[in-house]
């Protein structure tokens, strides 16, 4: 379905959706590890432009209603993962929209499976669902979690990634262990060992790197303000100036 709108739309003078390519239509293994294509292909400017395929395929756009459906609730992930506005109360909408999300991918499943087997191969691999759940739930916990300790930090959706997890993984399989992928035990917690002591846990080619370092919540987020000592010019002491160069 996305290859046959994508090639009724390269075809219109005006395309609908501008920012399709073959890289989000034809993927290979890098491809497929790019997310900025997935927002691209999931998000509401997809949803509002299968609807106008629909429209104008007619009596034979009803085969489009299931994927429209899906764009409903892809959309809304990818609109609330990518919002900056933080998180200042469990009541809000984007966290009753995530577990409503989370609930439609739960009924789909539980609706194939009641079906023949037929159904099974039309549902997204398992993997795929449990990231789904393990996403929407563990947002929902962290923003759970920060409110409940009730400090001045909150929880933003658009800075949530996992650069600090993959990093560590990368450093528990080649850092130390030669490129290892299948570390024992013990090899792992040596290593884990070696990379809370001796390494940060943030890598510096890391998106996450962007920002400051993650910190436990046990520790006071609250830093004191830190004036900075003014120079006194009557007693003769140097003024710095800074030249910008446009």
């Amino acid at each position: 379905m996305f290859v046959d709108f994508f090639n009724w739309d390269q075809q219109n003078a005006l395309q609908i959706h501008r920012k399709l390519t073959k890289e989000h239509i034809f993927l290979d293994n890098q491809l497929k590890m790019r997310n900025y294509l997935a927002f691209d292909v999931l998000d509401s400017t997809m949803l509002n432009s299968i609807i106008t395929y629909k429209k104008a395929l007619g009596d034979k756009g009803e085969v489009l209603d299931g994927l429209i459906e899906l764009l409903e609730q892809t959309s809304q992930l990818v609109n609330i993962f990518q919002d900056r506005r933080p998180v200042l109360a469990m009541n809000d909408t984007r966290l009753i929209q995530l577990k409503a999300v989370d609930k439609w991918f739960t009924d789909w499943e539980e609706s194939a499976v009641q079906n023949d087997k037929r159904s099974l191969r039309r549902l997204m691999s398992t993997q795929c669902h449990e990231d789904l759940h393990c996403c929407i739930k563990g947002f929902t916990n962290l923003c759970e979690t920060v409110l409940h300790m009730k400090t001045h930090e909150y929880v933003v959706p658009a800075l949530i990634n996992s650069d600090v997890i993959e990093n560590i993984f990368n450093q528990q399989r080649s850092t130390y262990n030669g490129a290892n992928n299948n570390p024992s035990a013990l090899q792992y917690r040596k290593t884990i060992n070696s990379i809370i002591i001796g390494q940060n846990s943030i890598s510096k080619k890391a998106n996450a790197a962007r920002s400051s370092s993650a910190r436990p919540f046990t520790v006071a987020v609250n830093r004191p303000v830190i004036k900075r000592k003014r120079p006194n010019h009557s007693s003769g002491e140097s003024c710095n100036i800074k030249v910008l160069r446009m």
